[in-house]
């Protein structure tokens, strides 16, 4: 495919997520985040979190100033938007929340400027308005034409849990308990827009046959999708926060990996990180030989992945003192989904010594018989392989 196509394409990706997602873009409603698996029922529990308030673990757009009920256990949340008074007056404010909650209100758009104007001590039902004095704000005077950032916080220990926020407006009554809270009409989520990187790919250096992750990470998640490149052509299917190689191959390094990511609100390209793969110097040992319940089958266990091609060939191997089995001895890997660290042996009678060991490219090799020992020998096959491996061995690459 030419690169102006594959350009084309890419655009035409992005138009289309961008007019499918724009709904989100464009509808009000009231940012709300998650942090999970905090202990405690006080707000302050949720402040001094490690996650708070950079890493949430989750983001939701709700439709009024409410939260689920009975969401979870131990977590607390945020909820914030630009409030968008209907008329010009004076406005008064409620919270209801399990457990404890705080309800801040800035003099303008700015979260810096917010100040404490109500909360709840202890615990309210659902939409209980009314049960501490403290739930009920004084009288604030709103401009129309105006955003003014509001933000409630809340903490929830065990039990039934839930939070929601409800105003007085300029000449209407004061709420009863099961009002409803502040619609989406008057809330547009704070804090939203293009996705930002707050967290780059870095360099990788690894050793062949090993792993490698690159990450990104945003300011928000909610609505982003990430497409992984290396060097610059999309990777299929690598489509999360993260991307993950392995096993890694000489022939891997020098690439360049990067994240595009798109929300509703627009796109961006993550910085590139380059991979470097040395080579694996470091021989394998063989660990281990059993049998599995077949007097005739052993199960050769290699310290790591080792070439198909070598660990499966019989001439790779050598039995000694099993009256003649040694011509009937065939081994094979891939007739059986084992790891590609096992090799096994058929063999006619029970097999007395096994040993193994690799030539310089890295295959496995017939040794000279070592004798007529009663007993498999890990030491000695092992001293096989510490002989005779070729530091150019290609270490860890399992190949089919």
């Amino acid at each position: 495919m030419s690169f102006p196509k594959m350009l084309f394409l890419r655009a035409a990706a992005v138009c289309l997520l961008i007019y499918a997602s724009s709904a989100l873009a464009q509808t009000n409603g009231i940012l709300r985040e998650v942090y999970y698996n905090i202990n405690g029922n006080a707000v302050a529990n949720l402040t001094s979190a490690p996650k708070f308030p950079a890493s949430p673990d989750e983001e939701f757009i709700e439709s009024a100033f409410e939260a689920p009920s009975n969401f979870a256990d131990n977590y607390g949340q945020r909820m914030r938007a630009l409030l968008v008074p209907p008329v010009t007056g004076s406005y008064v404010f409620w919270i209801s929340s399990d457990d404890n909650s705080v309800l801040y209100l800035s003099t303008d758009e700015d979260p810096a400027h917010k100040v404490q104007i109500a909360s709840v001590g202890t615990w309210t039902s659902s939409r209980e308005w009314n049960n501490q004095a403290s739930q009920k704000s004084l009288a604030r005077t709103l401009t129309n034409g105006f955003r003014y950032y509001i933000e409630a916080l809340q903490k929830e220990g065990g039990g039934g849990d839930n939070l929601a926020v409800t105003w007085q407006k300029p000449g209407d009554p004061a709420p009863a308990n099961g009002a409803a809270p502040i619609p989406r009409t008057f809330l547009v989520p704070y804090g939203l827009g293009p996705p930002v990187i707050t967290v780059q790919p870095t360099n990788v250096t690894v050793v062949e046959g090993g792993s490698a992750t690159f990450t990104v990470r945003l300011s928000h998640y909610l609505g982003a999708t990430f497409q992984w490149q290396r060097n610059g052509a999309d990777i299929p299917g690598a489509t999360n926060s993260s991307y993950f190689i392995s096993p890694v191959a000489l022939g891997d390094s020098g690439g360049a990996f990067g994240c595009f990511v798109v929300n509703a609100y627009g796109s961006t390209n993550s910085s590139s990180a380059m991979l470097t793969v040395n080579p694996d110097v470091t021989p394998p040992t063989l660990t281990a030989v059993g049998s599995l319940g077949d007097p005739k089958i052993l199960t050769v266990i290699f310290s790591e992945p080792v070439e198909a091609a070598s660990a499966t060939a019989p001439g790779s191997y050598t039995i000694d003192d099993t009256d003649g089995a040694e011509d009937n001895l065939h081994a094979y890997g891939e007739q059986r989904p084992r790891p590609r660290h096992h090799a096994e042996c058929h063999f006619a009678e029970h097999a007395a010594d096994i040993h193994a060991r690799f030539d310089a490219a890295g295959h496995l090799l017939r040794p000279s018989r070592a004798g007529a020992d009663r007993a498999f020998d890990a030491s000695r096959a092992g001293d096989h392989f510490g002989n005779h491996v070729s530091p150019d061995k290609p270490r860890g690459r399992a190949e089919s």
